[in-house]
């Protein structure tokens, strides 16, 4: 249960992940956070992407608010995300807010954008304490 412009939601939680935790927001928002900061934790994502991506209709608009506090391997991160990338053949349109670790080297940052910018992408980053300036720039 959370509150977003004084109204009140109730998300749905998939209690069958273990390295992320991922609740579906009656809004639209599909929430990621990583709890384990192994390479694990990426697989885990972008197996539940790609099932999020497999149910969508064609030219549908998908909103990713994620969690990224704990800190993966940027090559690893990068290396299976280019994968997961290569194998999409369905045009979505995505907007992605990701709440990340100010420890990340910028460099890190960047690199990782990169992977999400495409003309069918909205990418940007957010201070992990602008958790909800996160949610309305995705429902904006």
């Amino acid at each position: 249960r959370y509150t977003i412009c004084k109204k009140t939601y109730i998300a749905i939680k998939d209690a069958t992940l273990s390295n992320i935790e991922y609740i579906q927001h009656p809004n639209g928002i599909h929430e990621f956070i990583w709890q384990e900061p192994v390479v694990g934790t990426i697989k885990e994502w972008l197996e539940k992407l790609e099932e999020i991506y497999e149910a969508a209709a064609p030219n549908s608009l998908l909103m990713f608010l994620i969690d990224a506090l704990v800190t993966i391997s940027p090559e690893a991160t990068y290396q299976h995300i280019q994968q997961f990338r290569a194998k999409q053949s369905k045009r979505l349109f995505t907007r992605t807010a990701v709440l990340y670790n100010t420890a990340m080297p910028p460099q890190d940052i960047r690199r990782v954008e990169n992977l999400f910018n495409r003309e069918t992408d909205v990418y940007r980053v957010f201070n992990p304490n602008k958790r909800n300036e996160a949610i309305k720039w995705l429902l904006a």
